[in-house]
């Protein structure tokens, strides 16, 4: 069994994955003209930690290291609040459920990112042109672009090599339509498998949903996807 990753650009992809997890920090972080060096990310779940090799690959990439941890509470924005209260450091990144956005907002705990969103699309406009306009969408609050966004997942797409080659198919699937094509064509040299699937388990079926509907380009309103708008209806096609 021969088994790949795709990845979409692993030093382009992960800054843009960064950026739409909801983002808690002090202002003075934000607005200070200063170079960053490192930065302290929590996550809800082990699942989502970034592996080392994409660690390295940021690090790389950026300059900026990051130091990971796992807080799995349920009451995280409680701990947040509490921290800020008693004048306590806050993390930088925090993966937050997509849910707390009215409150997380409302209680000033994120930082408006508009001039750094500006600043990377100047500094890597290809990259840039990599993120779909309705990650920029999910984090707007009241009229403004803040750190936070509704999906912040990090998924990617495995697929058998060996499958691929009996298929005759060559190269890497760049696009969603790729992906389905070449599905196509390993059912169709190989009827009795199951060319294409996600993995999903009790509680995380709709993580996965969201991560796909978004990259996908689906329009979201706060933690509601628009399966109306023309992303929507792309996923619902590819389904």
């Amino acid at each position: 069994m021969h088994i790949k990753r795709l990845k979409t650009g692993t030093c382009a992809v992960l800054p843009a994955i960064l950026a739409a997890l909801t983002t808690v920090a002090t202002p003075a972080l934000a607005q200070e003209d200063q170079d960053v060096t490192e930065m302290t990310v929590w996550f809800a779940r082990e699942y989502t930690v970034p592996s080392r090799e994409k660690l390295d690959a940021f690090a790389e990439e950026t300059g900026i290291t990051l130091t990971v941890d796992v807080q799995p509470s349920d009451n995280l924005f409680q701990q947040l609040i509490r921290m800020r209260d008693a004048g306590l450091d806050l993390p930088d990144i925090v993966h937050l459920d997509g849910f707390l956005r009215p409150v997380v907002a409302e209680a000033g705990v994120v930082v408006p990112i508009q001039d750094i969103v500006d600043q990377w699309e100047a500094d890597d406009p290809e990259g840039f042109a990599q993120i779909y306009p309705s990650t920029w969408a999910d984090g707007m609050w009241n009229g403004e672009l803040v750190g936070m966004a509704n999906t912040a997942s990090m998924e990617e797409v495995y697929f058998r090599t060996d499958w691929l080659e009996e298929a005759g198919v060559t190269g890497e699937p760049e696009t969603w339509d790729d992906v389905l094509d070449f599905a196509r064509a390993i059912k169709e040299a190989q009827p009795d498998i199951v060319p294409f699937g996600w993995w999903a388990q009790r509680g995380n079926g709709a993580n996965l949903m969201f991560s796909s509907m978004s990259a996908m380009g689906t329009e979201f309103d706060g933690s509601v996807p628009d399966l109306s708008s023309e992303g929507g209806q792309y996923w619902i096609g590819f389904l």
